[in-house]
C-alpha cells in the first residue's frame, strides 16, 4: 500500500497491525459489528442467502469486502441487510467507486474513520440516513486517490 496525502485520505496511512485491527473492530460495533467470513457463511446458509462459496464470490467480485487479520477474514456487518442477510445494494455502489483504488484495509478504514466531505463523520454511520453525501464522498475521494 503506498502512502497518499491530503486530508480526506488520512486513513490510506494505516499500519496492519493488532492495535489497527481493534480499532476498526470497535468501530464497526455501533453499525452491527464484524463477523468472521466462516460464521458469516453458515448464518447466511441459514437465512438462505448463500454460503460460503457464494460470500466468497461476493468478496471477489467486489459486491463485500473483508479484511484479513490472523489467518481469518472479517467482514463488517453494515454490508447486509440485518432482517435477510442481503448484500446491500447501496454498499456495491460505494465499493465500486473505491476498490480499485484503496485495499481492503484502507477501504475499512474508510468507512469507520470521520471524512471530511462529510463534515467529519463516519461514512458506516451515514449509509442509511444519506447515501447520496456518502457516495459523493466516496467518489470525491476516488477523484484525490487518483489524481
Amino acid at each position: 500500500m503506498t502512502a497518499r496525502s491530503g486530508p480526506a485520505l488520512r486513513a490510506l496511512n494505516h499500519v496492519l497491525n493488532r492495535d489497527s485491527f481493534d480499532k476498526l473492530i470497535s468501530a464497526y460495533k455501533g453499525s452491527g459489528g464484524t463477523a468472521r467470513a466462516d460464521d458469516l457463511a453458515l448464518l447466511l446458509a441459514e437465512k438462505g442467502r448463500g454460503n460460503f462459496s457464494s460470500l466468497a464470490r461476493g468478496i471477489v467480485r467486489g459486491e463485500v469486502f473483508s479484511i484479513e487479520w490472523n489467518n481469518h477474514f472479517w467482514l463488517p456487518m453494515f454490508q447486509f441487510e440485518p432482517c435477510d442477510m442481503s448484500m446491500k445494494g447501496s454498499v456495491r455502489k460505494i465499493l465500486c467507486e473505491l476498490t480499485h483504488v484503496l485495499d481492503n484495509w484502507t477501504l475499512a478504514a474508510w468507512f469507520a474513520e470521520p471524512n471530511i466531505w462529510l463534515k467529519n463523520r463516519c461514512p458506516v454511520d451515514m449509509l442509511d440516513a444519506n447515501f447520496p453525501a456518502v457516495f459523493a464522498a466516496a467518489r470525491a475521494d476516488r477523484f484525490v486517490a487518483t489524481g
